[in-house]
């Protein structure tokens, strides 16, 4: 008898259609589901926080919304004239998206997923160096050596040369941090390099390595290079102090 009922029923058109309509809804929140997973599984993978990630994941489950809402409108269960308000604010929605926010995403998205650098990486940005303190589908924020933060957008990001310090040698990693400073051709070498043994003597308890070069004679300048090998990005602004105070006070 019930049996008998319930095939009556989903002989209906009208309960088939909700039917149909709540399975549609099921599939947009597994699919949701999955992508969730993913960008977890991604975000794991890039050594992030999913909330780094979060906004790209809003951004596909709006898709998906989206999609569902459109099925489901296509059986005709709800009336038509209610899908066209929501077909046009919607519409407004997706242009207005793309016209502020999908170029971000992208370029977001790349960064994430190039590798250019992650969280507590001690980078350069332009002109602008720091630590990575904060990343999202949208900015990276920088905390300069003065302690003041560069927050940028991840599409002038890609418009920048960047410049990572962060070296990977299997499993080791450090920073590689060079000091460039150029001196008139008139002082002689040795005491440049008397300059040096006593900048290496001053941060040698702070670093793990430090060496010298010439990078680059000119008729009347020649530019010197101090590298500083160390493991905790912190550092370097400290450092970077102590080593151009050295110079200022030898070489000027």
């Amino acid at each position: 008898m019930i049996i008998e009922e319930l095939q009556m029923l989903l002989a209906d058109p009208l309960v088939q259609k909700i039917v149909y309509g709540v399975i549609i809804l099921l599939i947009a929140v597994l699919a949701d589901r999955i992508l969730l997973n993913w960008f977890k599984r991604i975000a794991l993978r890039l050594g992030v926080s999913y909330d780094v990630v979060k906004g790209l994941h809003v951004f596909f489950r709006f898709i998906i919304f989206v999609i569902a809402l459109f099925a489901i409108a296509s059986l005709g269960v709800i009336p038509s004239e209610y899908f066209v308000g929501a077909g046009a604010l919607i519409g407004t929605a997706i242009g207005f998206s793309l016209t502020r926010s999908t170029s971000n995403f992208i370029s977001g998205a790349y960064v994430l997923a190039s590798g250019l650098f992650r969280i507590n990486d001690y980078i350069r940005i332009g002109s602008d160096e720091g630590i990575v303190v904060d990343m999202t589908i949208n900015y990276t924020k920088i905390k300069r050596p003065d302690g003041t933060y560069l927050i940028i957008s991840n599409s002038e990001v890609l418009n920048k040369t960047v410049v990572s310090f962060k070296i990977t040698h299997g499993d080791e990693e450090y920073y590689l941090y060079p000091l460039y400073f150029t001196v008139g051709n008139d002082v002689p070498y040795e005491k440049v390099k008397e300059v040096y043994e006593k900048i290496k003597e001053t941060v040698k308890t702070e670093v793990e390595e430090t060496s010298f070069q010439v990078n680059k004679v000119t008729r009347l300048e020649t530019e010197y290079a101090v590298l500083l090998k160390v493991r905790d990005a912190e550092k370097i602004p400290k450092l970077k102090n102590k080593v151009l105070a050295i110079i200022t006070e030898e070489l000027r």
